[in-house]
């Protein structure tokens, strides 16, 4: 695999952060082939049940309700290995993903709570005509972290 090849899937790994973060569901579902998966493992170590997605209408979808829960997102994109695989590739990409959101006890406001995930991303890349894309993101959980989150001023 060439030097262009893992800029470029450098570029569609931060890219898909950056659109989760801009809460751009449209430009996430167009990172994906048009029946590409996205598997999500959560809770950690869960493989049995994961919850999965394939086609840009259900990964719309489920990335539309997904990211309404949170006011904010910041995804931190970490170390990426690669490998090339015939005509396409694979890769695993770790993250620190941080979910600002509003919770609620009773019926009424909770205050502002911080969730941190420890992600590794399993991808299989797809070499389209547009450029490369997700054919498939496997998303295992690796922790967690929930904690009240005081608004700083």
């Amino acid at each position: 695999m060439d030097i262009a090849d893992r800029l470029a899937l450098r570029e569609l790994v931060e890219g898909y952060a950056q659109a989760v973060d801009a809460k751009d569901v449209d430009a996430v579902v167009g990172l994906f082939t048009e029946d590409g998966r996205l598997v999500s493992h959560i809770p950690p170590g869960t493989d049995e049940s994961p919850l999965e997605q394939q086609g840009h209408q259900q990964l719309h979808r489920a990335l539309e309700l997904g990211l309404a829960r949170y006011r904010v997102t910041t995804h931190m994109i970490g170390g990426q290995v690669l490998r090339a695989d015939g005509e396409g590739a694979s890769g695993v990409t770790v993250c620190r993903a941080h979910h600002l959101y509003d919770s609620r006890r009773n019926g009424s406001e909770g205050g502002s709570r911080m969730l941190v995930m420890a992600l590794r991303y399993h991808d299989r890349y797809v070499r389209a005509p547009e450029g490369w894309r997700f054919g498939e993101r496997l998303l295992r959980l690796d922790w967690l972290e929930d904690r009240p989150f005081g608004d700083r001023s």
